[in-house]
């Protein structure tokens, strides 16, 4: 195949996967946190579902560098906040240390890198599960954003005109 016919098509894919992962992220972490402190994060937890799919319709669109970079920001604040900071640290790194046998000096360390001080529902299951889950889409969500911004940047694609 031609490298005008491979580039539409790499851009088309990794910009899918980039969204489906993103929005998968941001639907467990909404999920998570309405579970924990109900229904009063319901708006901010429909900006982080929604507004993924806005910007890159905007930039599908336009072909906005604007549009482009605010859906890339947008991404690494939801994969490093809700990803790794809650769901890695807080979640992952807590279950792992649970159930493997970790010597006390290292136990006592894993406790001193959480970030986030244990809530109420430490220890329920759908809670971890949640969080957990955040984590390990938030890995997708942060590989697939490098390859969608990489696609454009390295073929310079005008998105618009396909």
């Amino acid at each position: 195949m031609e490298k005008s016919m491979q580039a539409p098509t790499t851009i088309k894919k990794t910009a899918m996967l980039s969204l489906i992962s993103i929005t998968t992220t941001g639907i467990l972490t909404s999920i998570h946190h309405i579970y924990r402190f109900e229904f009063t994060v319901l708006i901010p937890a429909l900006i982080v579902v929604i507004l993924p799919t806005i910007l890159m319709g905007w930039f599908w669109k336009t072909n906005s560098k604007v549009a482009l970079w605010l859906y890339g920001l947008f991404n690494a604040l939801i994969i490093v906040w809700f990803g790794i900071v809650d769901g890695g640290l807080d979640h992952t790194l807590r279950a792992i240390s649970e159930m493997v046998f970790i010597p006390l000096g290292i136990s006592a360390l894993v406790v001193d890198i959480r970030m986030l001080p244990p809530s109420e529902l430490t220890g329920d299951f759908f809670y971890e599960l949640t969080g957990i889950l955040s984590f390990i889409t938030s890995v997708f969500a942060a590989y697939y954003g490098y390859k969608f911004i990489q696609a454009v940047r390295r073929n310079n694609y005008e998105i618009g005109m396909m």
